[in-house]
């Protein structure tokens, strides 16, 4: 989850929280919600609710987990209301979590894939290509009783033959990465790739 959609999304349950404390407390039966109120010089509270004959009552949201600063606000928060004998809420928002999935033998095994099957994208840049490197990251995972379904994107590191150095008169290696994409049948009992259909971005 990229950290743009992460602010939205965060964003988007703030707002929620405070629709849900408006219908809690309707201005038709008097009540005043007001948001980023300051309480104190330098000091607000996400919503503050009012009510003729009744107490006022501090909102403060927090995303889970509370970091220091956070920490110290809100015991700021709690020690005025107290003083001014106010209600003081805490409403918690839990940050979107992105699941990570991990097979510690995959990479491995892949990069073995692209050695046998010597990739005609890349192989056709350059004679004698070595694969010397592999990072994949899993999109998902479908987990069946014997084989498995996965579906990554990654980048290959491949080193290749440019040339003789006129000076030296020995040959030249020059490294490059490649994205690549594609869908793998994995065997998790034998730490294996049984199929494999996958491209390579040789085009960057």
């Amino acid at each position: 989850m990229n950290t743009e959609f992460n602010t939205y999304f965060l964003s988007a349950l703030h707002d929620a929280k405070i629709a849900d404390i408006r219908k809690k407390y309707p201005s038709r039966k008097g009540f005043s919600v007001r948001q980023h109120v300051e309480i104190e010089k330098g000091l607000e509270t996400d919503v503050l609710v009012k009510k003729k004959g009744a107490k006022t009552t501090f909102f403060e949201m927090i995303t889970l987990p509370v970091l220091p600063d956070k920490q110290d606000k809100i015991e700021k928060l709690r020690q005025i209301a107290k003083r001014k004998n106010y209600d003081f809420r805490l409403i918690a928002i839990a940050k979107p979590i992105e699941p990570s999935i991990e097979i510690e033998w995959l990479n491995e095994a892949l990069l073995g894939y692209f050695v046998e099957n010597q990739q005609d994208a890349i192989d056709s840049m350059a004679n004698n290509a070595v694969y010397k490197d592999l990072e994949t990251d899993i999109q998902s995972l479908k987990i069946a009783d014997e084989n498995s379904s996965a579906y990554v994107n990654g980048n290959v590191s491949v080193n290749f033959n440019s040339g003789v150095h006129a000076e030296i008169g020995e040959e030249e290696m020059t490294s490059h990465h490649f994205p690549f994409q594609g869908k793998l049948l994995l065997n998790l009992q034998k730490r294996k790739i049984e199929e494999a259909e996958v491209i390579i971005d040789s085009f960057v």
